[in-house]
């Protein structure tokens, strides 16, 4: 099976001090984790950002968070 481009949603839980700090840490909370293995060429380097934060309560934060969602890119084979 060939390798496929492959987009993908998760949800995850990070403390911090406003918006953009909580996407910092929720993009490298994904590097650290290690469960992604991106094949990209180096002229083509794998993007994320986050759609959507919200301000929850540590009390509203699940025990066990959900794993990864992933759906095709609309942009394979497009580059």
């Amino acid at each position: 099976m060939a390798a496929q481009r492959k987009g993908f949603y998760k949800t995850g839980f990070v403390e911090a001090a406003d918006p953009e700090s909580a996407e910092h840490a929720a993009i490298e909370m994904l590097r650290v984790e290690g469960k992604l293995n991106p094949l990209n060429d180096r002229t083509d380097p794998p993007r994320v950002c986050s759609e959507e934060i919200e301000e929850v309560g540590s009390v509203d934060a699940p025990a066990v968070v959900p794993g990864f969602a992933f759906y095709p890119d609309e942009h394979e084979g497009t580059n």
